[in-house]
């Protein structure tokens, strides 16, 4: 997808085709994980459209008998997937949300954030006196499975 594909200088006139295309979401990508899982035959689906300089996403997971996992944090990077970049000045930035269920049973509130222009998945952790996120991974919020699955929405700022 151009970065911006249309013209809206003063006095252009748009086609219905193209303000119908505002919007229009990217389906062909495929999440190029930087470390934490190893997808095999899971079912990806990334989708994301671009509307100016800001980008939405949404990304369903849902691991397959050959995906394994690792303890580093699952994270993805856009550029790599098909995606616009993310804005150089977004180091540590928060960009969504969404839910995963590591083992098939349980399910565990998802913030999805940037970081060094991935984009990364930490599950939210309540006790008595704060709230507080680790990176997911092998083994957090608890041990993945072959069954495991996630979804993680969000939005950035692109360059």
């Amino acid at each position: 997808m151009p970065t911006n594909p249309f013209d809206f200088s003063t006095g252009a006139v748009l086609t219905a085709a193209q303000l119908n295309a505002i919007g229009d979401h990217d389906t062909s990508g495929t999440p190029s994980w930087n470390a934490g899982i190893s997808a095999g035959n899971a079912t990806q689906r990334l989708a994301w459209a671009q509307i100016n300089e800001v980008v939405h996403f949404e990304l369903e997971f849902e691991a397959g008998s050959s995906t394994t996992y690792s303890s580093s944090a699952f994270n993805f990077h856009p550029v790599n997937s098909g995606m616009p970049a993310v804005d150089s000045e977004l180091f540590y930035y928060v960009i969504g949300g969404g839910w995963c269920r590591p083992g098939g049973a349980s399910i565990y509130a998802l913030q999805t954030l940037v970081i060094g222009g991935n984009i990364y998945a930490y599950s939210l952790t309540t006790s008595a006196t704060r709230a507080s996120v680790t990176s997911i991974k092998s083994t957090e919020p608890v041990s993945w499975t072959t069954s495991g699955n996630f979804y993680i929405a969000g939005e950035y700022k692109t360059t």
